[in-house]
């Protein structure tokens, strides 16, 4: 069997958060997208608590009351069942926010930082553009940092392009997960 490969889940975790990063990159199918974040979140999210992760992660969250959590990861994981099976309702339907993906990648990147796994250049690349497009969720040093590296024109200039623009222009930062607030 010439074409068999040995793949970790963790191996696999990471290919699919590679290809919905690639995919997200070029603004790409929504669906494929958020299938592919959410199954790669899942993994990390469970492999990094095995290992030993300090901070909490979306499905651990101090911010959600314990007595809520169960519910609350249900509703999170409930647009990828739907994308990923058929066997109950055939002819669904489903109401989708497609920059809920932005999430699972942003936290699967988190969870692979909490076991110091090198990030790919996309996945850099992707942090940047969260911290560009979402300012706030960075910490006060995070904004301080952006303003740093950034003009406020720069800025604005970054924020009109394209997410596809941007991706194949902007250059990965050295450390930008440094400044996300958890």
């Amino acid at each position: 069997m010439p074409n068999v490969k040995t793949i970790s889940k963790l191996d696999a975790a990471c290919s699919q958060l590679e290809t919905a990063i690639r995919l997200f990159s070029q603004e790409g199918d929504e669906v494929s997208i958020h299938t592919l974040a959410c199954a790669a979140y899942e993994m990390i999210h469970t492999i990094s608590k095995k290992r030993g992760r300090k901070k909490p992660l979306m499905f651990d969250s101090n911010l959600v009351d314990k007595r809520n959590r169960d519910k609350f990861t249900v509703h999170l994981k409930k647009a990828a069942g739907f994308f990923k099976h058929a066997d109950h309702d055939t002819d669904g339907t489903i109401q989708f926010d497609p920059t809920i993906s932005e999430m699972f990648i942003m936290f699967a990147l988190l969870g692979l930082g909490s076991m110091e796994i090198p990030v790919s250049p996309y996945g850099h690349r992707f942090l940047m553009w969260f911290e560009i497009f979402h300012p706030n969720t960075l910490t006060a040093q995070g904004k301080e940092k952006l303003h740093e590296s950034f003009t406020v024109e720069q800025l604005a200039e970054i924020r009109s392009l394209s997410r596809s623009d941007f991706f194949e222009t902007v250059p990965p930062s050295h450390n930008p997960r440094a400044f996300i607030k958890i």
